[in-house]
């Protein structure tokens, strides 16, 4: 037994890397697999269509499938029941990441 949070869309990397997923494709091959994992999820649990801000990841958790956790120096806003990451004053956005004023190398 295995306890994930799994998204539909994970499917396949989930499959080359659990290795609960892995015995069951050789033993019972990668379409078998994936078809009862794709039902085990779209009747086992509440459906979900998840869209994730930029500079954030997945953080699945029990009751919130859609949860995420905003990485590269971002921020949630609103803080409860964020929507989006923000580079909040007085950092600024340096190569796609949130840094401290002054620790953005200028171009040359």
């Amino acid at each position: 037994m295995t306890d994930v949070c799994l998204c539909l869309s994970d499917l396949p990397l989930f499959m080359e890397t659990n290795i609960v997923a892995l015995l069951a494709v050789d033993i019972a091959g990668e379409k078998v697999v994936t078809d009862i994992l794709t039902k085990f999820i779209l009747d086992k649990t509440p459906q979900s269509h998840c869209n994730y801000p930029a500079h954030s990841v997945p953080t699945c958790i029990d009751g919130n499938p859609c949860r995420f956790r905003c990485i590269d120096g971002f921020t949630p806003s609103p803080p409860s029941n964020p929507t989006t990451c923000v580079c909040s004053a007085p950092n600024v956005v340096c190569n796609c990441k949130c840094v401290a004023p002054g620790t953005c190398p200028t171009p040359i």
